[in-house]
């Protein structure tokens, strides 16, 4: 009895073998399962439907889960298209559970990412690097090839910096620097490590400077540094934090005191406190941060007279304020003038009208004793003499004669219990026909009270 026991279930065991997993000796799960391995999925829907009782939950979900691994396996063979294993996916989930659902989701996932990862590859050999990260991009972490995808985004990267870099270039060859960047600007968010890109803006950036710099430099070289800090002051806006910029502003900035504070010194030691106090204040426009100047302005300031400029002129014709800093404002011995406490008045006749003789009235309220300043001859005076006279309360307090060879002049004038002060340009000769134009310079004019 024993032996025949044995051959029975060997004889079992090799059926197993043959026809497949019996299903707990289950001829409707066997016939089921039957169905679907050979692909007869309809056909297997509608016999589950009909013999769902007798097929059983447990089989269902075996002989499902392990159809999903078949289809899988087809695909991956090239046995079956992506759109028919989707599809079959998608047909045997109308009788499957949650279970065997997710399972069905998943597989369905790894098919598209299989999918995406061979666009991915047409896409990279024919050079199509954008697309083919895209596709990469698809690519889910539980499919073979994720590895592959991610070293092949990084190599899509490499190509399209090195292509972008490439056009930047051929824009930069042309001085287009602005092009360039903006060019690179754009597509610098498309990388989590743009670093490469970033340092070709920089460059360009640098190289666009260096253009715009021509100016400042020149203004550098021949001492005018309060014009290069204003234009440096301007680059900085558009230049933020750039480093050879702030160099430079740095290096201008030493320059410019190394040439002023001892101007400020000597003006102070010689208690010309109001030029001391102008030229201060005039760094400051270009230097508002630095320390050693607003220490020696904050010392000046209860010093410092009332300045011509600080003060309302009430009536005035031919009567400029030079405020230009840009401009070099030179008299007829070679002395340059700093724009801010400076005037020039005019002196032309033009054709045969009355001469205009240039001149400005200010109040000073009897609050003031002493007027100080310099007279100077414009270079772009003609030959010939001319007067510079100040009037207190119409009373004439100062008159000096000047011409092409005059030198400046230092004036002091009293001018204690005054309300009024003119300051006028006249012919030396008001009779003759004079044609020539004169241009005095006053300089510095301050009150102390």
């Amino acid at each position: 009895m024993k032996s025949r026991k044995i051959v029975k279930i060997l004889c079992i065991s090799l059926l197993i073998s043959l026809t497949g997993t019996l299903y707990g000796c289950n001829k409707k799960s066997d016939e089921f399962s039957g169905l679907l391995k050979q692909g007869n999925y309809y056909e297997a829907i509608q016999y589950y439907k009909n013999n769902k009782d007798d097929i059983g939950e447990e089989d269902t979900k075996k002989i499902l889960s392990e159809t999903v691994d078949d289809i899988y396996k087809s695909y991956k063979a090239g046995k079956q298209t992506s759109d028919t294993a989707i599809s079959n996916l998608d047909t045997i989930s109308a009788i499957s559970d949650s279970t065997v659902n997710n399972k069905i989701t998943e597989t369905i996932k790894l098919i598209h990412s299989a999918e995406y990862y061979k666009s991915g590859e047409s896409a990279y050999n024919d050079k199509q690097y954008v697309s083919a990260k895209e596709y990469y991009n698809n690519v889910i972490e539980k499919d073979d090839n994720y590895k592959n995808a991610q070293q092949k985004i990084a190599d899509c990267n490499a190509a399209l910096i090195k292509s972008y870099i490439s056009e930047a270039d051929a824009k930069a060859k042309s001085n287009d620097y602005d092009s360039a960047i903006s060019y690179l600007q754009s597509h610098v968010q498309e990388f989590e490590d743009s670093s490469e890109i970033q340092k070709k803006i920089d460059e360009y950036t640098d190289l666009k400077l260096d253009v715009e710099l021509v100016n400042t430099n020149n203004l550098i070289k021949i001492g005018d540094y309060f014009g290069a800090l204003t234009e440096i002051n301007k680059l900085s806006e558009s230049y933020p934090k750039n480093n050879k910029l702030n160099k430079l502003q740095k290096s201008t900035e030493k320059s410019y005191l190394e040439k002023i504070l001892p101007l400020i010194d000597e003006n102070t030691k010689n208690k010309k406190y109001g030029e001391a106090y102008s030229i201060c204040k005039n760094a400051l426009e270009v230097m508002p941060d630095d320390e050693e100047l607003n220490q020696r302005l904050e010392e000046l300031e209860p010093l410092k007279p009332v300045l011509l400029n600080e003060m309302k002129i009430s009536e005035s014709e031919d009567f400029e304020h030079l405020e230009d800093h840009k401009s070099d404002y030179e008299d007829v011995v070679g002395n340059k003038y700093e724009a801010g406490n400076l005037y020039k008045m005019s002196l032309y006749r033009e054709g045969w009208e009355d001469a205009h003789r240039g001149y400005a009235k200010v109040y000073l309220n009897s609050q003031y004793t002493k007027l100080d300043g310099i007279i100077a001859v414009s270079n772009d005076s003609e030959i010939g003499d001319f007067y510079v006279k100040i009037l207190c309360d119409d009373k004439e307090v100062y008159s000096g004669k000047y011409n092409r060879t005059t030198a400046p002049q230092e004036i002091s004038v009293d001018v204690r219990g005054k309300k009024w002060i003119e300051f006028m340009i006249s012919y030396a000769d008001e009779e003759a026909e004079n044609e020539y134009k004169s241009y005095a310079l006053l300089y510095q004019f301050g009150f102390t009270k």
